[in-house]
């Protein structure tokens, strides 16, 4: 393969490069072998298992959901045999997705495109660990990074595009947050509420809390827990009032 001069386009180059090319791989052929056997496997237990069969990507949503959950507990425990087992758990559901794809004339992917797409994205994610320029810290990771995604996702022209509507509402708001932040729109002010509101709201809302509440992440969860609480007792729904908060954020800012 010719080595382009260019450092942006080697990146380019290098994401593309055929699987069995690409450098190191000899070492996860193993790795490689398994996953193959496994991928036919699966492709046997849909052709004669008529459960297998007759799932949809739509009925496998709550069994993702749940393996994933249950991998996030094993984290939580860090029970090592028990992440290696949940690992495989949300492994099959990864693998079930894409055979269900590979049977479906109108999907156009199986799970070598699934592997390929993420190995390429990874590869013009990272031009710090597969290009000529490298970054000293976290900061100037997270920087090239974030300018990787960004010319990647040129086309996207609003906070809320790529966040998932599904995430719960205190991790979307962390997202959102994270946006408004980067896109230099700040925090909403008063004078963007809605026409006739006699509510105020502060230009950050952070001013109105103790300083102790941000102390660390077991102060920050007694009193997110507290507001739940509170919010429980006086029949508020505190996951949909955060949702429709930072929804409105987004579309504002």
């Amino acid at each position: 393969m010719t080595t382009p001069q260019n450092p942006a386009d080697r990146v380019a180059a290098l994401a593309v490069v055929p699987a069995a090319e690409f450098p190191g791989v000899a070492a996860y052929a193993e790795a490689g072998a398994e996953l193959s056997a496994y991928a036919a496997a699966m492709h046997q237990t849909r052709l004669t298992c008529v459960w297998t069969e007759a799932m949809t990507h739509e009925g496998l949503r709550r069994y993702l959901l749940e393996e994933t959950h249950e991998l996030l507990e094993a984290l939580d425990e860090a029970d090592p045999v028990h992440v290696r087992e949940e690992l495989g758990d949300l492994l099959l559901q990864i693998v079930f997705h894409a055979e269900i794809a590979a049977g479906d004339p109108d999907a156009g992917f199986d799970l070598a495109d699934v592997v390929r797409d993420a190995r390429e994205k990874m590869v013009r994610r990272h031009p710090h660990v597969f290009g000529p320029e490298g970054a000293a810290d976290v900061d100037e990771v997270l920087r090239v990074w974030g300018a990787a995604k960004a010319a990647e996702k040129s086309e996207r022209t609003g906070i809320l595009d790529g966040i998932a509507p599904t995430l719960p509402a205190l991790a979307r708001a962390q997202k959102v947050a994270a946006r408004i932040a980067r896109a230099g729109a700040g925090a909403e002010s008063s004078d963007t509420l809605p026409s006739g509101s006699n509510r105020t709201q502060p230009a950050d809302p952070s001013d109105t809390l103790p300083a102790e509440v941000f102390a660390d992440e077991q102060s920050l969860g007694d009193y997110l827990y507290a507001l739940a609480a509170e919010a429980q007792a006086r029949g508020l729904d505190a996951e949909s009032a955060l949702r429709t908060v930072a929804t409105r954020r987004a579309e504002r800012a």
